[in-house]
């Protein structure tokens, strides 16, 4: 399968985190952590910037 980054406009970053989700083997995946701090680091806002979203605010 092509990776997402070949496919989509994303930042290199996040498109390397989906790309890791989808490997065949699951024990080569990433935890949830890194895939969110991926995302997190595209998203504006301060509460993404953390480490961990704070939904409560």
């Amino acid at each position: 399968m092509p990776s997402i980054a070949s496919r989509r406009r994303l930042p290199r970053a996040l498109a390397a985190a989906i790309d890791g989700c989808l490997r065949a083997d699951p024990a080569a995946r990433p935890t949830v952590p890194e895939p969110a701090e991926a995302l997190g680091a595209t998203l504006p806002g301060e509460r993404f910037r953390r480490g961990r979203p704070d939904f409560d605010q």
